[in-house]
């Protein structure tokens, strides 16, 4: 390998490493605004009454913020175990942070259908 080969390659790395650092940082301030935004669920109950079922609220926190958390750490884990190695690591947080917006659509649907039909 020449010497333009490896700093090439040191620098791509080294570009990897800030993109990896950036998003995991960004991932978790997704993460915290979800949890805030997740927060307003609870409006769903506003016009219930005897005949709602307000235990998919509680799936929905679950899923919204409960999976949120895995997703978050999972992911910051795994983009840390793949640049420790060398290994492109920008995808995985960015990817995380799409699973959780997802994960708080989903939670919000489910919120969403607690009223009887």
């Amino acid at each position: 390998m020449t010497t333009t080969q490896h700093s090439s390659r040191s620098l791509l790395r080294s570009l990897d490493r800030v993109a990896t650092s950036v998003l995991v940082v960004l991932h978790a301030l997704v993460f915290v605004r979800c949890v805030q935004f997740s927060g307003f669920f609870v409006m769903a109950t506003d016009s219930c009454d005897s005949s709602c079922d307000t235990g998919t609220l509680t799936v929905a926190y679950i899923i919204a913020d409960g999976g949120g958390l895995v997703v978050l750490l999972v992911g910051a884990i795994a983009a840390a175990r793949r640049a420790r190695r060398g290994d492109t690591a920008w995808w995985v947080p960015s990817t995380g942070i799409v699973v959780q917006i997802l994960l708080l659509v989903a939670g919000g649907a489910m919120a969403n259908s607690i009223m009887a039909s």
